[in-house]
C-alpha cells in the first residue's frame, strides 16, 4: 500500500509539472489587460466594466472585411487615468455580435505623465525594445524592410513567437499564396518572409502621435497614446 501511494504522488506530481510547463511555453500574445484577443464587444466591455459612451460604427473596410469601433470615455490603464480608449473589432459580417477584438487604441490627457505610463507598462509587459526590424508590402509589391530606433520618452513591445507556431502552419500557408496571386504579385520568397517575421501584436507608446499633423488637434484627439495592435493575428486566425 505504501509502494502504491509513493506511485500516486509521484504521477501527481509528474502531471503537475506538465500543466506548469504547458503555461510557461505559452507564448505571450500582449494583451489589453483583463481581456483576450479574439473576444467580442459583448466579452470587453462586460470583462472591463465597461459601457460604450460612443455609439458604434460600422465600416467596411474592403470586400467582405468590416471593422466596428466603441468609445469609451475616461477609463483607466493600468492604474492611470487615460482620456479615452477605442476599441476595435473585425469580421468577415457586418454584424458586431460577431466580430471580434483587433486593436486597442488608449488617449491620454495633455499633461498626462507617460513616463509614469511607460513604467507600469514595464512592469507588466517587460523591458521596451531600443530598436525593432519593421515589415512592410509596398505598393508595387515590393517587401520593405527597415530598422526604426525607438526613441527614449517611446515604448515599443512586440510577440516574439512564429506565427506558424501560435496560429498555424496553414494559415501562414494561405497568406503567402494570397500575396503571391495578388496584384501586383509579391515575390514567393519576400512573401514568405514577411508572413514568417511579421509580429502576430505589438503594443507601441508614444508622445507625438499624428506627428506628420501640425497645429492644434481636434479636441477630442491626443498626441499620447498607447496603441494595441493585434490586426495581424486576427488576420490570420480569420483568413478566407
Amino acid at each position: 500500500m505504501k509502494r502504491r501511494n509513493i506511485f500516486l504522488a509521484l504521477c501527481a506530481f509528474a502531471l503537475l509539472l506538465a500543466a506548469c510547463a504547458r503555461q510557461v511555453e505559452e507564448p505571450s500574445l500582449l494583451n489589453y489587460p483583463l481581456v483576450a484577443w479574439g473576444s467580442t464587444p459583448e466579452e470587453v466591455l462586460d470583462a472591463l466594466g465597461l459601457e460604450a459612451t460612443a455609439e458604434g460604427e460600422v465600416n467596411q473596410l474592403s470586400g467582405t472585411l468590416y471593422s466596428y469601433q466603441i468609445g469609451v470615455e475616461g477609463t483607466q490603464f493600468l492604474g492611470i487615468p487615460a482620456q479615452n480608449v477605442v476599441l476595435e473589432f473585425r469580421g468577415r459580417t457586418e454584424n458586431p455580435a460577431e466580430m471580434t477584438l483587433a486593436q486597442v487604441i488608449l488617449r491620454f490627457p495633455a499633461d498626462g505623465d507617460m513616463a509614469a505610463v511607460k513604467a507600469a507598462m514595464i512592469q507588466q509587459y517587460g523591458q521596451s525594445l531600443d530598436s525593432y526590424t519593421a515589415y512592410q508590402i509596398g505598393a508595387d509589391g515590393s517587401l520593405e524592410v527597415k530598422s526604426v530606433a525607438v526613441a527614449e520618452t517611446e515604448g515599443y513591445w512586440r510577440t516574439t513567437a512564429a506565427p506558424a507556431e501560435v496560429v498555424s502552419p496553414e494559415a501562414v500557408d494561405s497568406l503567402i499564396a494570397q500575396l503571391t496571386q495578388r496584384e501586383p504579385p509579391v515575390n514567393q520568397e519576400e512573401a514568405r518572409t514577411f508572413a514568417g517575421s511579421s509580429p502576430l501584436v505589438t503594443v507601441t507608446l508614444t508622445e507625438n502621435a499624428y506627428g506628420e499633423l501640425s497645429g492644434e488637434l481636434p479636441e477630442d484627439w491626443s498626441r499620447k497614446m498607447v496603441t494595441f495592435n493585434a490586426v495581424y493575428l486576427w488576420e490570420l486566425k480569420n483568413i478566407g
